[in-house]
Order: structure tokens, then sequence, then C-alpha cells
């Protein structure tokens, strides 16, 4: 590059030129690996910058010189061309040694630094940086190298001021495009004097400000807007603006001059032929466009007869406009000044961004109305929601004039770039030169006049407006992002094996999602480990297994249609703290007033380290608490630090703690939860005791006394009471539908008695010892039968003759049907094809106890029964004569087959 060449002068295509040039590479993807806008001149020039001093500080590869040539820039010469040239004469590229040595190159120039004192370096490198600082139009991409040359010295050379010289260069690099750069240096560099005066500026200028907002606001021309508002202005929501179901209007309609639909089989004459040759013609028949149906756009459709209207003398861009639409590049130039407390200097206007003037408010219906009417006649093109489509490059503010009230559009923005060509209507001064002898002159109102020439699709995007957000209120991608970003994983899944570059060009896209996919960092985890791999190897890396998977994992984004909805001001902060023992894990959350535990055990044979049973216990609180956290703002408490640490930085070495972050991401993505996690010391966790509690109302019984009873009386649909962790199963290991006493992640439902079990089918539950009343009373008043287990006490417990009353072992082969009271064979004698129970005859019952009794007599037992004692003959125990009354009960009555609970009664003997 030629030594009196600026780089600050250079426009986007120069620079993208010379970026070519020293790289070879392209100067929108070097933007998008290094996380720059593609389309910022400040960013390209500073990325030019960083270039020209890596070139310096490296020098040039080895056999090739870099050549200065005599225009603007050159391209570095192949070995073989400077073997030569060296062979036949000096090299003319380089100047004198002894200057450019000192100047061109890194090492030289810290050479000759090496010579002063420690103070005199930092010095004249802080007066450096202080002399950019105070230019004009300081460049921000100057001061940021320099800053970043006098951190290295600093560190370099142990100043006593390289911990704040390194976090300036750190904190500038940062937040370069929010705050003055300048200002920022000179506050930190200026010493104490300059500190102090720079406060009683700032005081200053705030209590300016506060009387006039705009007073001293001006930015560094740059091709980006300024943040548009996250949420709509809230009149423009309620204006009822709808233009998704505005039909749009394709062909215009005709009219007699009386208003009247003219005849399709008959055709008018043409105007010539009527003037020229005398040919009669009725006035009122004369074909007029219908204001009422017009459409946009028609002078295109008539090019062949504006040619012949037109005179050859006409300029050829009208004739050019009518043939190709206006092309608005013509008409720009280069603008620098300022406009509305910003600062611009550039070719073409820059992305920008307006909200609509205050006085809309007022007219929100006459503008929704116009809008509509417009969009139907084709002279606004409706982009889609704000959003879900790819914005215009210059939104401009509508506004209203009410003294005639019409919707107009404000374009003094764009008015700055347009060159200025004068031109003026002709007015009742210029009559007399119009005006002939015996002339007739008339008035017409021409309507929608500016409608009827069309911009060319590059040109339109300059002319955007926005009223009324998106409906949805969301971060969403673009169609044409998408694609881009689908084409590259498709590619990249194709090859058996991918380069370093490929990788990085598909983590960049990833990472440029995040706005529409928060998160994404999570699910780039294994592509930035092969980065890593392929710059270590210099190798391609090969596209299997957790690599693979990763890529694959992105194909939701081709039928995705979901978004990241925008959270409301208003914040529902909610406080959830989580521990994990070995054993268990516990939470506890405040709802409004009230605060909720929860908590369930861990598998017997878990052996998983304690910071992946921190992250599961987050991912199961937060999954138990699923509904009640949308929209809301969750502070979660916990006192691992490596699962804070591993969230903040969206994933970490350990594979398994960064997929179980992955489900924590999906599942507050699906609910709209703002996860903060915050530490808390173990002794200050709420959370900490819930998780090392045991309680024996958590037992469950033993897998072979779950199978007989299985066996017996199920297979059984439901568990009552229990935990996900102690649930009972069905055959095929399936967990049973299940009631918790908190919300679990699989529970069907929180508190039995809160519950209505009429629609259910074979109910099972094993009660707590303190429950068993309450769960009997629940299943009598419901009326439903049910497996109860419950543990044999002495002594007997106040609820042992309730439990004994509804519950026998019914048999289920006898003879003797027992009709439900809703059966249509109740009363009648016979066998039936009904599902109501076969008993054995009571009399039979009886009689098979009597057996029984004569048995036990004749052992010696007696026919006596004492239950305290546990002696004597059980067959005359009272319960075998309960046992029998309830039998006889039921066969009389004939209606309590299906409302007795089946349970069989335990005795020792």
């Amino acid at each position: 590059m030629n030594k009196d060449l600026k780089t600050e002068n250079l426009h986007m295509e120069e620079i993208a030129q010379h970026v070519k040039v020293l790289t070879g590479e392209d100067l929108d993807e070097i933007c998008q690996l290094s996380g720059r806008s593609d389309d910022n001149v400040g960013e390209a020039r500073w990325i030019l910058h960083s270039l020209i001093i890596y070139a310096n500080e490296f020098g040039q590869p080895k056999g090739q010189d870099l050549h200065v040539s005599e225009g603007d820039s050159a391209p570095i010469q192949s070995t073989s061309d400077l073997q030569n040239d060296t062979q036949s004469q000096p090299k003319a590229g380089k100047r004198k040694a002894d200057l450019s040595s000192s100047s061109d190159t890194l090492e030289d120039r810290i050479a000759s630094l090496e010579k002063k004192t420690k103070v005199e370096i930092i010095t004249e490198l802080k007066k450096k940086v202080r002399t950019l600082c105070l230019q004009q139009n300081p460049s921000d991409s100057f001061i940021l190298l320099t800053l970043d040359e006098l951190a290295k010295f600093s560190k370099k050379l142990d100043h006593d001021d390289a911990d704040v010289h390194e976090e300036l260069t750190r904190q500038a690099n940062r937040h370069y495009s929010k705050l003055d750069i300048s200002s920022l240096c000179l506050s930190v560099l200026g010493g104490k004097a300059v500190d102090t005066i720079t406060k009683a500026i700032s005081k200053c200028l705030k209590e300016k400000q506060s009387d006039n907002k705009n007073d001293g606001k001006t930015v560094q021309c740059g091709d980006s807007a300024p943040k548009r508002e996250e949420s709509p202005l809230e009149w423009e929501l309620e204006s009822g603006f709808d233009p998704l179901n505005v039909t749009v209007r394709e062909k215009p309609a005709w009219l007699t001059l009386k208003g009247r639909v003219p005849s399709l089989t008959k055709r008018s004459p043409r105007a010539e032929v009527v003037y020229h040759d005398n040919v009669l013609f009725d006035i009122d028949s004369l074909q007029l466009r219908d204001p009422d149906k017009f459409v946009s756009g028609q002078f295109h459709d008539c090019v062949s007869e504006w040619r012949l209207i037109l005179d050859e003398n006409v300029h050829q861009d009208v004739v050019k406009w009518l043939k190709d639409e206006v092309d608005l590049g013509e008409f720009f130039r280069r603008f620098k000044g300022n406009f509305k407390g910003r600062h611009y200097d550039s070719e073409i206007p820059p992305r920008n961004y307006f909200q609509n003037a205050a006085i809309c408010k007022t007219y929100s219906a006459f503008i929704s109305k116009e809008l509509c009417e417009r969009i139907s006649t084709g002279c606004i093109k409706l982009m889609g929601r704000v959003g879900e489509c790819q914005p215009p490059k210059v939104i401009m503010p509508l506004t209203v004039e009410p003294s005639k009230l019409r919707l107009c559009h404000d374009e003094r923005y764009l008015n700055l770039w347009v060159k200025d060509l004068p031109f003026h209507l002709e007015n009742l001064k210029d009559g007399h030169r119009l005006v002939q002898e015996n002339a007739l002159m008339i008035t017409c109102n021409e309507k929608s006049g500016y409608d009827h020439i069309n911009l060319q699709e590059s040109s339109q995007k300059y002319f955007g407006f926005q009223f009324v957000d998106s409906v949805k209120q969301a971060y969403i991608l673009p169609d044409d992002k998408k694609l881009k970003f689908i084409d590259l994983r498709k590619s990249i899944l194709s090859m058996d094996e991918v380069d370093l570059r490929t990788l990085q060009r598909f983590c960049g896209k990833c990472i440029s999602l995040t706005l529409a996919v928060p998160g994404c960092k999570l699910f780039c985890r294994e592509v930035n480990a092969a980065i890593s791999t392929c710059i270590k190897n210099s190798r391609k890396v090969k596209v299997l297994g957790p690599l693979r998977d990763e890529l694959m994992h992105w194909r939701f984004l081709d039928t995705w249609t979901g978004y990241s909805k925008w959270r409301p001001a208003f914040h529902k902060v909610i406080d959830l703290s989580t521990d994990s023992s070995g054993f268990r894990y516990g939470a506890s959350v405040k709802l409004e007033a009230s605060t909720m535990i929860l908590g369930d055990y861990w598998d017997t044979n878990d052996c998983r380290p304690i910071h992946e049973k921190e992250a599961d216990a987050v991912l199961k609180s937060l999954q138990s608490l699923d509904s009640s956290l949308r929209d809301s703002r969750v502070d979660l408490f916990t006192d691992n630090m490596a699962v804070i640490a591993a969230w903040e930085n969206q994933g970490c070495k350990s594979r398994a703690l960064s997929c179980t972050l992955k489900e924590i991401f999906s599942h507050v993505s699906t609910y709209n939860i703002d996860l903060h996690l915050k530490y808390v010391p173990s002794c200050l966790n709420d959370a900490d005791a819930l998780s090392r509690l045991t309680n024996t109302a958590d037992s469950m019984l033993s897998e072979k006394s779950w199978l007989l009873v299985e066996s017996l009386y199920g297979p059984h649909s439901i568990d009552l009471m229990s935990l996900d962790s102690k649930v009972m199963k069905l055959a095929a290991g399936v967990p049973l539908k299940h009631f918790t006493p908190w919300p679990t992640p699989c529970s069907a439902g929180v508190n039995l008695f809160s519950q209505n079990l009429r629609n259910e089918q074979n109910l099972y539950v094993y009660p707590p010892f303190v429950l068993v009343f309450p769960v009997l009373s629940l299943l009598r008043e419901q009326g439903i039968s049910c497996t109860i287990i419950v543990s044999e006490m002495r002594p007997l417990p106040i609820w042992w003759p309730v439990l004994k009353y509804y519950s026998m072992e019914s048999d289920k082969f006898g003879k003797t049907t027992v009709h439900d009271v809703n059966c249509q064979y109740l009363g009648l004698k016979g066998m039936f094809q009904c599902s109501c129970p076969n008993r054995l005859a009571s009399a039979t019952v009886e009689g098979v106890i009597n057996q029984l009794v004569n048995i036990f007599d004749d052992k010696g037992l007696g026919r006596t029964r004492c239950d305290v004692e546990r002696r004597g003959n059980p067959a005359v125990s009272p319960v075998i004569k309960e046992c029998l009354k309830l039998v006889q009960v039921e066969q009389a009555k004939a209606i309590y087959s299906t409302q007795a609970g089946e349970a069989y009664i335990f005795d020792k003997d």
C-alpha cells in the first residue's frame, strides 16, 4: 500500500480490495469470523488497520518481500518474481534501510524504544494516544491500536500503571460502539487535573441535558442504526391495524364520464382520429380510470404508447424510468454533516430507524385506513411483521398534516444524500404563455400522482416505514439467513472430513443466531472442540460421533416455526433454591406469599459426581414447576460454582454436565423463563436441609412383594401416593401414573385428597401410617375399589375395624353371580353373559368354615379362640365370623360387588 494513502479516507469497496490483497480472503468472511458487522465502514477500517499491524509485526513470508508500489496498492509478489528481481537489481520496493526498518517493523521500533527509559517510553505512548483523541474527528480505530501498543509495552516494562492500561484497552475494545473512546482515554490518561476538569464538565453537561436532551449528542457515522425499542408503542397496538387481511388489487377498473360501466363490445376511437378526422364522438362515453379501483404503476404497462406521445427531445431518463423503473442510486451524492444529533459521513444513507411522529397517536384510525388503502392499490409493499422479515435499510417516520388531513412520509433524512434538482410547476403567472386565442382552460385534480412510477427493487429499501410492532413480539430468524445456514450445515454433513475455515464459519453463524436462538453456544461445543483440534494438528477433522450428532441437532431449524418471545417489561421474580446430596435433591421456591418445598431421591446405583447431580437438581426443580414459571424471571440459588460457571459460559469441558445444561436451556426456552443462577453458601441455602431428609412416609414395597400384589390383584393403573423415584412399575418397566405430595416432573397431580378418583380403574395405594384413616375415608366417600397396603400393628389402630368392614378376600370362581345395581340381570337367577363377579354362595362359605372348625378341633385347638393371647381355634375367630356376615350381606343386596375393596387379611397363625 502507498504510504501517503490514508485508510480513514477509504470507502468500503476500497477497503475490501486492500483486505483481499493482504490476506487473499473476502472482507465479509473476516468480519463474520471476528464478530464484526460486515456493513460498517468504521469496523472495516479497524480490520484493515489490524491486518497492516499484523503484517508489519510478522514481516513477509520466507523468501518474499513486501513491495510498495507507486499506485494506491500493490499485491504481494510471488517468490520466483522476487528472486529474479533481487538478482538483477536492488530491492526498489523498500525504502532506505535506516528509515524503513525503524518505522515499518515492530521489532525495530522496540529496539529503538529499549534505548529509552521506561518512563519516557510510556509517556511518549500516552502522549500519542492523547494526540489522537484531541483531533477534530478522532479515529477510534487508530486510538484502539495505539492503546493496544501502550498496554503491551506497559506489561513488558512492568510499569506501575500496567493494570490500568490493560483494563482500559479491554474495556475500550469491548464498548467501542457504545462509548466515546476519545473522551474515555482522555479521562483515564489525563492525570488528576484533567480528571477534575472532566468531572466538572460531565456535571455541567448533565445539567444542560436535563433541559435539552439532544444537546451535545453526536455519534460517529457508521452503517448501523440506533437500537430500536424492544416493545411497541402502546397506542400503535391499540390502533387495530391489520394489513395481512388486505387484498391487493391486480387490475384497474374503467368508468365513463357519466360514471357508468363502459361497454366491452364497443371500442372508443383514438383522440387523434376524433381531432383530425372530425369523427363524431359522444363525450359522455369517454372511458376513464375508476378512482375507487386505482392500481399503482400503470404507466409501466404502456411504454410503447409513451414513446409515441413523448417528444424526441425529452430527456432519455424519462423513457428509462418508464421502462426500467426508477433507480435511486443515480440521485445519491456524498453527505457529511449532522442530522438530529448524529454525525454522518458516507456516500449512501446508512442503516437507520426513526420512530413515528407523536402527532400520529391522535390520527391512528386515519393512518390505519390510509395505509390499508395504499396497500390495496399496490403503491405500498407489505414486507411482513416486525421481527419476522428482513427489515428495510432505512425506516423513516410517518407524520400527519392536520390542516389538510393527509398522511406524509418524513424523508428529510434520505434527502440529505439526494442531489439538488430544483424544478417548479407552472402557476397563474405562466398562463399567458400557455393560453392561445380562443382557448379554453380547465382544471383537473390528479389523484395519486406519485404512485404511478415504481421504484426498482434495490431502491425500495430506502423508503421503509413501520406502523404497529410485531404481534408476536419476538426475535425471529429471517428466511434468507436461515437458508444460508441450512446450506452450510448440509454441505458439512455431506463431507467425510471438514476443514478449519468451514468449521469457523459454521460456529460464527451459530453465534449470530443468539437473539432468536438464545443459548446457541451450548449446541456448538463439539464444533469448538473440533476447531481446536484443527488448529493443533493442522489437519481436517472427521465428521463423526458427537460432532456429527451436534450438527444433526441443528436440523431443527429446517422446520422450526417458533420464536424467542420478548418478555414483558414487568418482572415476575421468583426465588428458587436447590441443593443435592448423594442420595436426594431438594428445592425451596417462593411463589407470591407462600413457600413450597420440593424433593425426591436419586437412584440407589447413581454414582454421578456431585456437580452433575446439582445440575440435575436444577433441571428437575424447573420441570416440577413448569407452567407456573412461564414468562418469569427466576433467580435460582445454588451452592455449586461449577454449575453456575457452566451456565454462564454456556457449556464446560464435562460432556455430561453440558448435556444437562442443554435440557435446562430447552425447558426455559419452552416456558420463556429468564433464568439467573446465583451463588449462595451452603449454610445459607434453604434447600440444603431438604436434600438430606429421610422419611419413613416415602417407603415402598419391595419388588418381590409388589410382584405378588400385582399377580393377585393387578394389573393396576395408578399409584395414589408416591414419588417419581418410588412409584410402582408395570411388568414392562413402565411407571404407573401417580399422584405426589408436591410437584415433580412426572406427577399426574399434586395431593391425593384434591383428586377425583371415580374415573380411575383398579387403583393402588401404600399410604403412610398417619394417613391410612383419611385415605379410607376418601375411598369410602367416592365409592372406589382399591388395593390398599397397610402394616399389621399391635395394639390395633383405630381405623382397623373400618378396614375390616370394607375389606375381604373375595373368591372369583363360585356359581352365584352377584349383580351390580346397574346390571340388567339384577334379581334374576341363572348364569348370564355380564361382567358381574361369580361368588361362592354364603351357605357354601358357612359350610367350609364349619369344616375348618372341626379340623382344628381334631388337632386339639378346641372350639374357642382368644385373639388377645392369639390361642385357640382360628376358624372361630371373630374376624371369620365378620367375613361370613359380609358375604351374606353382599349377596342379599347384590349391589356391593364393584364397590368393595380387594385385600388379603394376613394372620401369622
